[in-house]
């Protein structure tokens, strides 16, 4: 029998901008500082058309979507027709104020990026502003700060050769976190991860060593 095939999208990955306070190492976006974003005006057309395709789950991401000056009015203007909205953040700055601001806007879902330990986090995700000693910390904190609601919150992990021995670690920090959700995939070889390749690409075999998996 044939496959059914939905006429609506069942999700939407939408990177709001690639600006960003970060520089890690596995970035398929090569986000950064220094970026121009697109206006509004061409952030509500995009809006409108997954509306429009009856778009049932809209993420948005990034770089770091919170530092799109108009990201509330997006997330807004999705959730009011009718898209499930999901904050994707690296948890950097994520304050009360901005988690307040998201669900103010209509935002639902929240995830957070983790990679591992401090260490290992630290390394994958270094931050330029020395008055951010540890992005892990950050993140962490973000984590801490929807874990302690009733909003669905999930954890994404991106394994690579670095972090993939630290797997199982990076599963009880989460549980001591009381993550319910927990989303692992695989660094795509694409953006400023290409710089990195030698570093990051896993070998199949180190893969089968994590029991987490």
């Amino acid at each position: 029998m044939p496959m059914p095939v939905e006429p609506a999208p069942k999700s939407c990955y939408w990177e709001l901008t690639r600006r960003c306070q970060l520089g890690c190492l596995h970035c398929r976006s090569s986000s950064g500082p220094d970026v121009t974003d697109p206006d509004l005006e061409a952030a509500f057309r995009i809006a409108d058309q997954l509306i429009a395709a009856k778009t049932r789950l809209v993420v948005l991401t990034g770089g770091e979507p919170t530092l799109f000056p108009h990201w509330e009015r997006v997330a807004e203007r999705l959730a009011r027709g009718g898209c499930l909205v999901r904050l994707f953040t690296n948890g950097v700055g994520f304050t009360r104020g901005i988690f307040e601001r998201a669900l103010a806007a209509g935002v639902t879902q929240f995830a957070v990026s983790l990679d591992g330990p401090r260490f290992l986090h630290d390394r994958l995700r270094p931050s330029a502003d020395a008055d951010i000693p540890s992005t892990y910390d950050e993140a962490a904190a973000a984590i801490d700060a929807v874990a302690r609601t009733e909003w669905k919150l999930r954890v994404v992990t991106q394994v690579n050769r670095l972090n993939a021995d630290a797997l199982d670690q990076t599963y009880e920090i989460l549980l001591a976190m009381n993550v319910k959700r927990w989303q692992v995939h695989l660094c795509q070889m694409t953006g400023r991860a290409r710089d990195h390749r030698d570093r990051l690409m896993s070998d199949p075999a180190d893969l089968e060593k994590s029991s987490a998996c």
